[in-house]
């Protein structure tokens, strides 16, 4: 079963013609874009919360009976917020970047240093 976050790593950047590095490359800066601004989102989000903790009374009703998601509260649109918007940015900025790079399969693949 491919998901969606598995087919965004890996399905669109063997089509863009990345190298397997260049691969890792893409996967590693989305993952530090997601967890440093969507960090800094949870931590302006839970600032604004305790400044003002009416907000934690704002949401959306959607009348599904299941816990968690019979209101759309700020919790939920944070983490919206963080996978998905700023998931696409940095995707979009690690593909332009691994461009750069050189990782892609019409060159030569930039040598990697061991650790």
């Amino acid at each position: 079963k491919l998901y969606s976050e598995q087919a965004l790593v890996h399905g669109f950047p063997r089509a863009r013609s990345l190298t397997k590095n260049g691969i890792a490359f893409v996967a590693k800066s989305i993952s530090r874009y997601v967890l440093t601004y969507g960090g800094i989102a949870f931590i302006v989000a839970g600032a604004a919360i305790l400044a003002f903790p009416q907000l934690l009374d704002y949401g959306i009703t959607t009348g599904i009976h299941v816990h968690n998601l019979d209101n759309l509260g700020v919790g939920f649109f944070i983490v919206i917020f963080a996978v998905v918007i700023i998931g696409f940015l940095g995707y979009i900025n690690s593909m332009r970047k691994a461009v750069e790079l050189g990782y892609t399969g019409e060159t030569k693949e930039p040598p990697t240093v061991s650790e």
